[in-house]
This record gives C-alpha cells, structure tokens and sequence, in this order.
C-alpha cells in the first residue's frame, strides 16, 4: 500500500484527563502530517487561520495541549500566543465542564467520533471564565490514529448573558403573574378577560365559585353555556347580551347590571356584572374584562328584611289598633265619671286618668306616625299656611305641660305675616313636638324661647331652653329612632324616643331643613327648623278670630252604636245618653243591620273590625238598602291611617274617627248630623 494512502490501524494511549487505556477501532486516516505547522500546500487555510475573526486552534491528541492559536483566540482569552502554547484544554475548561470533554475525547480515541460542538467556559487570564462554543474535529495520522484537534471558538458571552437576562425576566415575569395571580384571587369579586379573539385568559378564584366550576382557559367562551336570566321578566340572555360580549364586540361598557344565573351545578344565584373594553393605544378593541359579584345571599338577605320591615309595620299598626280599644273604654268611662262625680277627691283621680290615657295615646299615634314614615304612607296636603297662627295654636296645646312643670315660655312673632305651603296639621305637631321635647328635656321652672321669623326666602323657627343639654356623642343621632338624651335605667322623661325623628321626617316632607345646637351637657339646646317661603300672592287684610264649634242643636238622635267589645259599646251609649240621645248597642254586623231596621237611626256609629263581617261591608249594605241609605254613617275605629280613612269614604262612611274618640266632638258631630 502506498504511503500517502488511507489505512485502518490500532492506537492505545493514555488521556490527558485521567488514566484510562482507549482501544481505537479501525478508521479512516490520512498519512501523518508534522505536528509544528499546517501544510505549506495550505495557504488558503493559513490565512482563513490567522485572519479569521472567530478563535481559531490546533491541539495535541491525546494531552490538549496548544500547537497554534489564532489571534482572535489569544484575545478571547487575554493571553499571549506564548501563553496559550504553554497551556492545554484541561487547566483552561470550567471544572464543571469537563466531565463533557471527557465523554467526546473517549468517543474520539475510540473511533465513534470525529467532530463535536459544544459550550463551555474556558479561563481568562483575569481569572473570570467566559463562555465559548466549540466545534471541534478531529484529525487522524496515516494510521487512523487521532493525531490532532481542530477547534473553532465562538464568543458567546453576549448571547449568555442575553439567554440569562431572557430567563431572569421570564422568571420575574412568572413571579409577577404569581403574585397577580394571589390578588386577583383574594378580591372578592369575580373577575374574567377575554382576548381580541373571545378567549378567556384569565379568571380568578371567586369567578369560579361564583360559577361553581372552572372555563376552559384559552379557549374561546361559548355564551350558551351560561345561563343567565333577566330578574324582571325571567327572559333568558342572549348570548350576544352578555355584558362581557357587549363589551368585546360593540365597546360597551356597562355597570351593575343585575342578573340571575343558573350556576354551572345547576344551582340558582344571582349576579351584579359589570364590564368595560379593553383597548390599544389606537382605540381598537383588543380584549374586554368583567368583573361579577354574587350577591345571592346579599338578595336573600334583603328580601328578609323587606319582609321583617313589613311584619314590623303591621304590627305596629296592629299594636296601635288593639291598644284604642282598651284605651276607647277606659277613655270613656273617665269623661263618665268625670261628668257625674261631684267629689273633689275623685276629680283629683280622674285628672289623673285623663292626662295618662292622653299620655298613652300619643304614643299610640307616635308609633303609627313612625309606623307610616317608614313605609312612605305620610301624604301631605299643601295649603298656604300662616305661620305665626299654627305656633298660637302649638302653643296651646303644650300651656298644660308648660304649667305642670312651670316653665317660663316667651314666644317672638313678626309683626309681618310668614306663610309656607304644607300640612296644617303635620306642621302644627312638629311645634308641638319641639316645644314638648324642650319642655321634657327642661328642669322644672326653666326657660323655654319660641322664635320666628323670616330669613331670606326661609320661615326660621326657633325652640330654645336652659334644660340638660345634649352631650356631644349625642348630637351626631339625636334624630335617630329611639334615640334619647340622658338615657338609662330610669328613664324620668319618658316616651319612645321617636318624636324628633318624626319631627326631622316632617320637616324633610315639607322641604325644609332641621338642625340642632348644644355646648353640652347642663347648656340647653336650641333646635331650628326653616321652610321655604310660599311664594307672594294678592291678599286682603285678614283678622283672626276663634272659630265656633258646630252649633248643637236642640234635641237628641237615635244613635245606634256597633262594636264588638261590649265595655267599648256600653260605656260610648251611657255617654251619649248623657248628651240626650237615645242609643241603641249591637255587637257585630249581622245584629247591627237588623238593630237599624228595627230603630231606624239617624245616626250609626260603626266599628270596622266586627268579627264575621267588618264594618265596611256593614256600611255597603245599608247603602244599598232603600230605607236605610240616607242614615249618617260615622266609623269608629282603631285603624287611624289615611288609607283607611280613604278606605272608610270609598265604602259609604261620612265621617271617620279614631279610638279612643274626642268625646265632645264626636257629641257635636251626631247633634248637627243631618239626614
């Protein structure tokens, strides 16, 4: 065989990186070149060598040492060419790397390899290690036996620290979406985004408890597969009308729109859904959010009490109507034994008895009053209104209280007349309430001032007083309901503590304003309530004078009087006989209508709560009866509220009063009562 041909041969040698023999099997190789220089014929390939902008290096097989380094190698490095010769691969690898040469030289000295690339650190002279690629084959003398490393190095420093930087900020970003992640998981609110496309890339924990289950994240939302129900009417949602899809395709935003769904489990909830699109710098839709609350329990809760409040209503005015009855007897059999008994004593006692049943049914009214705020039933007439003439008639019903405790009471009126529009009757009881307030919250023989006058376009009324004061945790809730200054155990000025919280929702009906002043505690207070001007009109000159009660005429009426609670019935017939009228008494409505065929009376006084059949319906039947349509028909009652007035009116009543009744005005009513 020639010499310059190709041979197979068996090498053995020892690793420079250990110890270990290495069989080379039979290879292709080419004849021996010398070790110190490429060959001359290479001249091309000499100056690729020395010119290349890559490292570039030729290294003994098996030790790694250097037989010729390139330029760009030797500053790769920071070494002189004389220094790299002195050095080989092993002194020069990252000790952690060279466990990867070790396998690629094995498979070299055994033949299974000629070429490899791969990335390692190789020392700088500073002593930092840099990062390198290596391709490396290898070159096999005329025997086959490796003879030579061919080696192309790549500084990869840059591209490290790039991938490094990649992956730091890879890591940070994960860090951040997990933290993005554990708050949106921790709001309370449900909470989903949609891409351009309708995919779902996010939905956090309370969406899926909200939904009972999981979407499928990534993936485009299918509407129909949410039910969801429109609260009024029960109609379903289209799937276009979500909020989220409104958002998304038509850059909608919506707010609080409440829904009821059908959970994913088949359960039934309710949802409030708001949604808003989400867009480029350009203004174009490139995704939507909505957020969800459920608001099922919060529904239910409502509903609960919306209904308390209701059972509470009714039975407040349930309350007040059982309280009239005893109150009507006991109110009754007092104006008896007031009008027959002659003993100073037993006057003494039954003075007594009127100012507490007087007591006891303001709070019964106070109660309904409270009772119809609450509810919205309080329904004002606007008439115009002279002030200055409703505070002469507030003060005359609160002279007794004022006596009783001898307070001293001055009152201050303009010499011009000041008139508002409103209620006669609602704006004379929050005089009457302010000044019973003072005169309650007053030490005995102190001082009370009334003031008023006009303020601009506003009537400014004024109570002050020297009495307890109001503490300054007070002040804030003074008109809160059930609210008392100074209370406690024992309670000495009485009452429910909702008188100023109806004075307030009066004074608010009525478009006026209420505020309070106090320095505290043993400093009086001063409340000041003020109502807008009624607007000018043409007057005549007016004068005052006390108007009459309806003339009595001479003679009595046969009086029939219905009610089921026979003290009621009795003791109202011994008190009209006393006027001289001839009563007849009956207990329900089937007696009542055969009683009034029986006396044909002139006048019926009728209870509404009969037992069987109530006095409405008694009332609708004597309209209808010929001979006893024309008869005066008066409701007697313990339900007082306006509606059942209006109720009362509509059913064929003339007249409605309410238990326990003004004795005297009911006498004066049935005497000028006319057929």
């Amino acid at each position: 065989m020639a010499s310059t041909g190709w041979q197979r041969v068996t090498l053995t040698r020892h690793s420079p990186f250990g110890t270990p023999h290495f069989n080379v099997p039979h290879a292709m190789t080419r004849p021996s070149l010398p070790r110190d220089s490429l060959p001359a014929t290479d001249a091309h390939y000499r100056a690729l060598f020395e010119q290349c902008a890559l490292g570039m290096a030729r290294a003994q097989f098996p030790d790694g040492r250097w037989l010729e380094v390139n330029a760009a190698f030797c500053q790769m490095l920071g070494r002189t060419p004389e220094e790299m010769l002195v050095a080989c691969w092993p002194e020069m690898t990252h000790p952690d790397d060279i466990k990867a040469d070790l396998v690629n030289f094995e498979r070299m000295a055994a033949g299974q390899l000629n070429a490899y690339s791969l990335e390692k650190r190789l020392l700088h002279k500073d002593g930092h290690y840099i990062w390198t690629k290596l391709h490396l084959s290898v070159v096999r003398d005329a025997s086959g036996a490796p003879d030579y490393e061919m080696a192309v190095i790549e500084d990869i420093r840059e591209r490290k620290a790039a991938e490094e930087e990649l992956v730091q900020s890879r890591l940070k970003l994960e860090a951040e979406r997990a933290w993005f992640k554990a708050i949106v998981d921790t709001i309370p609110t449900g909470l989903i985004m949609l891409d351009a496309s309708g995919a779902m890339i996010l939905e956090n924990a309370e969406w899926k408890k909200t939904w009972a289950g999981n979407a499928i994240v990534d993936s485009v939302v299918d509407y129909d597969a949410y039910k969801g129900f429109r609260p009024d009417t029960g109609e379903r949602i289209d799937a276009l009308d979500w909020p989220c899809a409104l958002s998304l395709k038509q850059g909608i935003s919506t707010r609080d729109v409440v829904l009821d769904i059908e959970r994913l489990n088949g359960t039934r909830g309710t949802i409030v859904v708001s949604s808003s699109p989400i867009l480029d710098r350009d203004g174009n839709i490139v995704g939507a959010v909505a957020a969800n609350m459920d608001i099922t329990e919060l529904r239910a809760a409502q509903a609960r009490l919306v209904e308390a409040d209701k059972r509470k209503d009714e039975f407040l005015a349930m309350l007040a109507h059982e309280l009239r009855g005893p109150m009507s007897a006991i109110v009754n059999t007092v104006q008896l034994l007031t009008r027959q008994t002659t003993e100073d004593s037993a006057r003494t006692y039954l003075a007594i008895l009127t100012r507490q049943s007087e007591v006891l049914g303001g709070l019964v009214n106070d109660l309904l009053d409270v009772s119809r705020i609450t509810r919205g039933l309080i329904e004002l007439k606007h008439e115009r209104l002279d002030v200055g003439a409703l505070v002469n008639q507030a003060l005359e019903t609160v002279q007794s209280l004022m006596d009783e405790k001898g307070h001293t009471l001055s009152v201050t009126l303009p010499r011009k007349i000041v008139e508002v529009t409103g209620d006669p009757v609602r704006f004379e009881q929050i005089l009457v309430n302010l000044l019973t307030n003072a005169a309650k919250y007053t030490d005995p023989e102190g001082r009370i001032a009334l003031t008023l006058e006009q303020c601009d376009e506003q009537a400014c009324i004024r109570v002050r007083d020297n009495g307890i004061g109001i503490a300054n945790d007070m002040r804030d809730r003074i008109f809160d309901l059930f609210a008392q200054a100074n209370g406690g155990l024992a309670r000495s000025q009485g009452g429910l503590g909702i008188g100023l919280t109806i004075v307030r929702s009066l004074v608010q009906l009525h478009k006026g304003k209420i505020e309070v002043l106090s320095e505290g505690l043993g400093h009086g207070a001063e409340f000041t309530v003020s109502f807008p001007i009624a607007a000018p009109q043409a007057r005549a000159a007016r004068t005052y004078q006390q108007q009459p009660l309806p003339a009595v005429q001479p003679g009595g009426k046969r009086v029939l009087v219905v009610d089921d609670n026979p003290d009621i019935a009795e003791t109202l017939a011994l008190l009209l006989e006393h006027f001289g009228h001839t009563v007849t008494v009956a207990h329900d409505g089937p007696a009542a209508l055969q009683k009034a065929e029986e006396v044909d009376p002139e006048v019926i006084l009728l209870d509404i709560g009969l037992p069987g059949m109530d006095g409405y319906e008694v009332a609708r039947r004597l309209r209808k009866d010929p001979r006893l349509g024309h008869v005066i028909l008066a409701a007697v009652t313990g339900y007082g509220q306006d509606q059942d007035r209006r109720v009362a009116i509509e059913a064929g009543f003339n007249k409605h009063f309410t238990k326990p009744v003004d004795i005297d005005a009911l006498n004066a009513y049935v005497t000028s009562a006319k057929l």
